[in-house]
């Protein structure tokens, strides 16, 4: 409440953030869902890796103090929620540099790469098209009016 809703946007609603990567997503998902499916992987296995020593943390605190332990698994939940959002909004934005246009950033260990001249130029990015879907969806909406008629036009 107070941080967007279905009419609102607000860059500090994780409802936003992760619409913003699936709706991105759904037009290259081909390509897009597997820098999505890194992410998702490290969230879940660190989430796995802490579970149970957090469990263990939270009930040797409550043995002793039930709000302390309540406390403790809430300061960790939302501490691991803001990660999460963190981690999501750098992936959209990391999205949007890589795949924007349509095109395809080229990178190395992480790091995208500039071309060989120096300065903040990138290096030539991979265009990969449509797939071929795309290209059907457009003689199908479109009909003959794009249609080339004889030569040279």
């Amino acid at each position: 409440q107070g941080n967007g809703d279905m009419l609102t946007y607000s860059p500090t609603s994780a409802f936003w953030v992760f619409n913003q990567v699936s709706n991105f997503c759904y037009l290259r998902y081909d390509v897009m869902s597997v820098d999505v499916n890194k992410l998702q992987t490290e969230l879940e296995l660190k989430f796995l890796r802490n579970r149970d020593a957090v469990d263990k943390a939270a009930l040797v605190l409550y043995e002793s103090d039930p709000v302390l332990a309540r406390d403790f698994v809430t300061d960790y939940s939302v501490s691991m929620s803001d990660y999460t959002f963190d981690r999501w909004t750098a992936l959209s934005r990391y999205l949007l540099v890589k795949y924007i246009d349509g095109n395809i950033k080229k990178e190395q260990d992480g790091n995208f790469l500039y071309n060989e001249h120096g300065g903040r130029v990138p290096a030539m990015p991979d265009q990969p098209g449509y797939p071929d879907w795309w290209y059907e969806q457009i003689v199908e909406k479109t009909g003959d009016k794009l249609k080339v008629i004889g030569e040279g036009h």
